[in-house]
């Protein structure tokens, strides 16, 4: 009896219910399903699409070959209505994606598979789930587990916006109501004014897969007494929450503002963002009146 790594996606219809008719469709013909993970939200990978997908992990027992198991597949993929693969990374919209992982030890290099899965480690939406069911399996090739692969993509590049492109316009389109719903969205007149002055500063965090997924501002106001800086807006995308970015972004803040020499960065924040808040203290902030925080530099 051999073990069977299977990835599920789906952005079109009613996308849980395919994912669990899939694995059943899949257990019916190829063997005994062990564990379906719970179902993720994530956003496109590879391509634009204002459709969410959902994702999930499943283990199998088999005694069928990779080979079988992919015509498998690719039939149960067919009856829930996906009618092409993908052909040279062109990525689309996909009722059913039924990608396979892994089987056992086996390493397969053919025309029409790859065994294990070329993109494992690149892609959170295949480690997520899969690290849930299995997080200490190790990786064929690779020789780490699923979880450490995983703890390789926590990393949140982070840059200062120089110009103000439509993707930039679209992140903090999409990212500021995740910070209050009553907030005006920026234009892109407006970012354009806010980088061309002196005293705003804008940053946005990009994922491993380059996609904008966390923000800040760092505002400098001088003073007869010393110049001080505000961060604001610091938001993070709510669908990569828990990953460490939110420290992230603050460390970064700090340094970026001692580079303005100020003498204390500062910040506001409700008291019923009771995650953020411990995160300021966590990272040095001390807490004042009227829901002020404020870090020393000097």
């Amino acid at each position: 009896m051999k073990t069977l790594f299977v990835s599920f996606g789906s952005n079109l219809g009613d996308r849980e219910a395919q994912i669990r008719q899939a694995a059943a469709m899949l257990a019916e013909r190829i063997g005994k399903l062990r564990i379906l993970s719970s179902i993720i939200e994530t956003r496109p990978w590879g391509f634009f699409s204002p459709h969410l997908f959902c994702n999930a992990a499943a283990i199998y027992d088999t005694q069928l070959t990779a080979e079988e198991i992919l015509l498998i597949a690719e039939d149960v993929e067919r009856q829930l209505g996906r009618m092409a693969k993908t052909q040279h990374s062109h990525y689309a919209d996909r009722a059913i994606d039924i990608d396979l992982l892994a089987l056992d030890e086996e390493i397969v290099n053919s025309p029409r598979l790859t065994l294990p899965h070329a993109h494992i480690a690149q892609r959170r939406f295949v480690l997520e789930p899969l690290v849930e069911i299995a997080s200490e399996a190790v990786h064929p090739v690779l020789k780490k587990t699923y979880a450490e692969l995983l703890a390789m993509l926590n990393v949140l590049q982070i840059e200062k916006v120089m110009q103000i492109t439509d993707d930039i316009v679209a992140a903090f389109t999409r990212l500021i109501p995740q910070l209050s719903q009553r907030a005006v969205l920026p234009t892109k007149d407006y970012l354009l004014m806010l980088i061309s002055t002196n005293t705003t500063h804008l940053y946005v965090g990009r994922d491993e897969a380059g996609q904008i997924c966390a923000t800040y501002t760092l505002c400098i106001c001088p003073s007869p007494t010393g110049a001080k800086a505000w961060l604001e807006d610091v938001v993070v995308d709510e669908l990569c929450r828990g990953r460490g970015y939110g420290a992230r972004l603050v460390e970064h803040a700090i340094c970026e503002a001692r580079l303005f020499r100020v003498k204390s960065l500062n910040l506001t924040s409700q008291p019923h963002r009771v995650a953020a808040n411990s995160l300021y203290q966590k990272m040095g902030f001390k807490p004042r009146e009227t829901n002020l925080y404020r870090f020393e530099l000097s």
